[in-house]
């Protein structure tokens, strides 16, 4: 799902927000991401590979869940400023849960880190 997503962004973005881009742009990214996790779990790879690949999915995790939360709350700040208190309270509990998965996805990257970091 990152690497679609990471696609979708830098493939619109580079080429003026083309949409099709875009599109084909995730497809792409998202296959080479699940291609890449899937060899990197496979018995030939050796396990500071392994971690490597886990560390870099929980960054971009941290990330892309930090920029929904962003949104979200965008979202939540807007619709409260407009008068539609049913809506902007939703998306404001949304963001507050996106924070709390960012927290915990931080806590993961850390975590992974600080174990490679131990071990080599």
């Amino acid at each position: 799902m990152s690497g679609a997503l990471l696609g979708f962004f830098y493939g619109g973005s580079s080429t003026g927000n083309n949409s099709q881009i875009a599109i084909a742009s995730a497809v792409i990214g998202g296959s080479v991401s699940a291609i890449l996790i899937a060899r990197s779990f496979s018995k030939n790879t050796s396990n500071g590979k392994k971690r490597l690949i886990v560390i870099a999915a929980a960054v971009a995790e941290t990330v892309l869940v930090y920029g929904f939360a962003f949104l979200a709350g965008a979202m939540a700040i807007a619709l409260l400023s407009g008068q539609h208190l049913v809506w902007g309270t939703i998306w404001g509990m949304i963001s507050l849960g996106s924070l709390r998965l960012t927290i915990d996805s931080l806590m993961l990257a850390v975590k992974e880190i600080s174990s490679v970091g131990s071990s080599s």
